[in-house]
């Protein structure tokens, strides 16, 4: 029996998958993946998403690092295994594949279990799936910075976040430079994004290491303007960096000063 986890530990799976496809024997082990490769009069107007599936494949494997991910490996051959099921020719004879990701995820636990795959990794290869399209909604200008927040927020790790990162590069195989360098400068903008509002919530939840009231205290300060350029400094990235005793130092040079 193929193990569709060996397999894909290997060095070039994507090669050994095409040779099972044209023996036949893919088709007996994973007739859902076969299916992708949907030939009928209306597959011109999308791509063939079995060879596509082997291409994103290769790309993911190319952008994994040192060692096999075989989580990342798998995600990214079994993408778009919803396709087939959520397949719609509409009224003008446009192709759809609304939810094909969502139903992807659902696939996954029959698909994978015997193939040795645990419940915790067909979990993690079920979330790559299930949000391998949100890339495609993000824009600079629509996403707020709560957006961005609850699309990390539904990310169960920041080794998740990066694969999928991956898998949102990895998913586009257009021949075409323009539309393959605007879907990469989509995922490098959001990337950037991601790391901006994290640096500024982690700003914003750290503390001085010394309050207002123990400024006033400590220096027979004022509620006013004095009071409030000396906590302005504390809480910028160089104030949060100091000890009690380091900000205590800086702020009798900077009333010294003044």
């Amino acid at each position: 029996m193929v193990n569709f986890k060996e397999l894909l530990s290997l060095q070039n799976p994507s090669a050994l998958l095409r040779e099972l496809y044209e023996s036949g024997v893919l088709a007996e082990v994973s007739p859902e993946l076969v299916a992708l490769d949907i030939n009928d009069k209306h597959s011109h107007k999308h791509k063939n998403n079995f060879f596509h599936s082997l291409q994103v494949l290769d790309q993911a494997i190319a952008a994994e690092g040192t060692s096999v991910d075989i989580i990342l490996r798998t995600a990214a051959l079994f993408h778009d295994i919803g396709k087939p099921a959520s397949r719609k020719i509409e009224s003008d004879g446009d192709v759809t594949f609304q939810q094909h990701e969502t139903i992807g995820a659902r696939m996954m636990k029959r698909m994978l279990k015997p193939h040795g795959y645990s419940l915790e990794e067909i979990k993690l290869i079920e979330e790559l799936i299930a949000n391998h399209m949100r890339s495609y909604g993000f824009t600079e200008e629509l996403w707020t910075d709560s957006a961005v927040r609850r699309f990390t927020s539904d990310i169960s790790t920041d080794v998740q976040l990066s694969r999928l990162l991956v898998l949102f590069k990895a998913d586009v195989t257009t021949k075409h430079a323009n539309k393959r360098n605007a879907v990469f400068s989509k995922v490098d903008a959001l990337a950037r994004r991601i790391e901006e509002v994290r640096t500024a919530d982690a700003l914003l939840s750290r503390r001085p290491a010394i309050n207002g009231n123990e400024l006033m205290e400590i220096f027979d300060l004022k509620p006013g303007r004095e009071l409030g350029t000396l906590m302005k400094f504390l809480n910028t990235e160089k104030g949060l960096a100091l000890s009690r005793e380091e900000a205590l130092e800086q702020i009798k040079v900077l009333l010294a000063t003044n």
